[in-house]
């Protein structure tokens, strides 16, 4: 409780004086929450569990960043500004073939001819379609797909293996 003794206030409760005239078992309490907290990495290491469970994220990250880096891409060519890719993919007895065009140049007409194993097919992308999508039948699965886009005078080749 406090009181107001000429404009300023007057606490009857002083800490420091508790703490002179208490016991040991009381001091070391209140020793124990006045320490710096540990950091983040000390917090993460403080048992063994804990420790486990970091090695075990930063493991899994790594894998991960390995994993994805290993892995090829979709595979792509630039032509006249757009950027095409090739992906195949085998299901019941049928290939499916997709080429998309992403890019600035949108607007132009390109020729898509598209092969695996004993057939093939042709189209067009049209101005601001963004790809070509076909379904070959086929008897067996092909170990590679490939494509052929031509536009502008120019043409690119685009192989990649049937998932």
């Amino acid at each position: 409780m406090e009181t107001k003794d000429k404009g300023e206030l007057q606490f009857y409760y002083i800490r420091e004086r508790r703490l002179e005239k208490a016991g040991p078992n009381a001091r070391f309490a209140v020793s124990l929450h006045d320490g710096k907290k540990p950091g983040f990495f000390r917090s993460f290491m403080a048992t063994r569990s804990l420790r486990f469970i970091f090695f075990m994220l930063l493991f899994a990250m790594t894998a991960s960043l390995v994993v994805s880096w290993l892995t090829s891409p979709k595979p792509s060519a630039s032509l006249n500004g757009a950027v095409y890719s090739l992906e195949a993919l085998w299901f019941e007895e049928d290939l499916y073939v997709s080429v998309t065009r992403e890019g600035r140049n949108l607007s132009a007409d390109a020729e898509v001819r598209v092969g695996a194993g004993d057939s093939a097919a042709a189209g067009r992308i049209e101005p601001g379609a963004d790809g070509f999508r076909i379904k070959l039948a086929l008897a067996d699965k092909p170990e590679m797909a490939v494509a052929v886009v031509s536009s502008g005078g120019r043409s690119v080749e685009l192989s990649a293996p049937v998932r």
